[in-house]
């Protein structure tokens, strides 16, 4: 966990995005808090958190006194997930990989929290939080659905690139080839690469463009003709 102090995030009438990436682990303790800035008796502040036992089923709450909270969040188990909360004036709208997933109401001023914000536990240090957090970013505005898109785009892309990834190679020999792409978000696709010998010559590099698929990693040492 991580404890930071609470001052520059006791939200009150401010709006307000939480962003990061989160992977649970499949067993967590009852009430297990992704993050917390909430104090008690009265309940002031808001937190992120399992609801009960219900494992890795998550609702955004804010209070002012009493709490309010949003309709149940599901996050898969073992999976690299991006989640953002946002809370502009009454409302609050959870994003899973930039997908509105719930809301909720609430007051328009919550109250000040007295203890700092927590990230993995509450911010009492208690209802521990499994699994593993990365990209934790704070924002004391709203952000806006293109906004949120984008930074899931950026932040979900690695190795070659953008939205359609190209890779080059050269075969040993002409034939059909079968070349297996693992993308960001875990997903496998194959595709058929067909090399034909140019006439009296070499082969030339031959390109695989998948359309509409996250950045993929293509490792031209496991390439076998058929």
């Amino acid at each position: 966990y991580i404890s930071m102090a609470g001052a520059p995030f006791r939200f009150t009438t401010e709006s307000f995005t939480f962003s990061l990436w989160v992977k649970p682990n499949a067993s967590q303790n009852s009430h297990a808090t992704i993050f917390s800035c909430m104090s008690y008796s009265p309940h002031h502040g808001y937190f992120f958190r399992q609801f009960a036992g219900a494992t890795n089923t998550y609702r955004f709450q804010a209070a002012a006194g009493s709490t309010s909270y949003t309709s149940n969040v599901t996050l898969a188990a073992n999976v690299w997930q991006h989640v953002v909360i946002v809370k502009s004036g009454t409302t609050s709208t959870v994003y899973v990989n930039a997908a509105a997933v719930a809301t909720g109401t609430h007051a328009a001023t919550l109250g000040a929290a007295s203890l700092d914000l927590n990230l993995g536990r509450d911010s009492t240090a208690i209802s521990y939080w499994t699994g593993l957090i990365d990209e934790f970013a704070v924002w004391s505005r709203a952000l806006s659905p293109t906004e949120i898109a984008a930074i899931y785009d950026q932040q979900s892309k690695t190795g070659l690139g953008v939205a359609t990834a190209t890779a080059a190679f050269t075969p040993d020999i002409a034939g059909t080839y079968t070349v297996q792409l693992t993308v960001a978000d875990g997903v496998s696709v194959t595709a058929d690469a067909v090399i034909a010998v140019p006439g009296g010559g070499g082969l030339s590099p031959a390109s695989l463009s998948p359309a509409n698929l996250a950045p993929a990693t293509l490792a031209p040492s496991a390439l076998a003709p058929k």
